[in-house]
């Protein structure tokens, strides 16, 4: 019964730092798409004001 509740525990913990690494990972992924949105942005309207 202990080993059981073990193993749950470290299935539920495994599943937690997945889930946060793959929310950091999504972050990271989201600021470098914004960064790019920006950039692409910014240049559509330097050329536009040209």
């Amino acid at each position: 019964m202990q080993g059981r509740v073990a193993a749950f525990y470290a299935a539920v913990r495994r599943i937690m730092i997945a889930l946060d690494l793959a929310k950091n990972a999504f972050q990271i992924h989201g600021a470098m798409g914004w960064a790019v949105v920006t950039r692409n942005r910014v240049r559509r309207d330097k050329c536009l004001s040209a």
